[in-house]
């Protein structure tokens, strides 16, 4: 018997070029969320994910949606609107509840109470 024949052979085979493939999505979206291309991460990791579902590429959607979201509230606070960078905020915030999060929007609360 061939060991491409065999069928234990050829599923574990298949398993490894489906593990890689997923690697290399990974891969290709870590470096689109590195040069903050986020849509593109975000595609990426859904690749991934569709390749191979699991908890890595979700969180990893997950942390783009973050990621973006504290970019864009950023943007909004520095150039004095804050009441969109509290909206950017928590929608970060509803991704993940980190503590740089909480105290972006302590600052953009402050900022609005300042400016009313």
């Amino acid at each position: 018997i061939k060991p491409e024949a065999d069928p234990d052979v050829k599923a574990r085979l298949a398993a490894l070029v489906n593990r890689q493939n997923y690697e290399e999505k990974i891969e290709q979206g870590r470096k689109a969320l590195k040069d903050g291309a986020w849509d593109k991460a975000r595609d990426f990791f859904r690749k991934a994910k569709a390749i191979i579902p699991d908890k890595e590429a979700d969180d990893l959607i997950r942390q783009t949606t973050y990621l973006e979201y504290v970019a864009k509230g950023k943007e909004a606070l520095s150039r004095g609107d804050a009441r969109g960078a509290l909206g950017y905020f928590n929608i970060a915030k509803d991704r993940m509840e980190t503590e740089e999060v909480k105290a972006l929007i302590k600052q953009a609360e402050k900022q609005l109470n300042e400016s009313s």
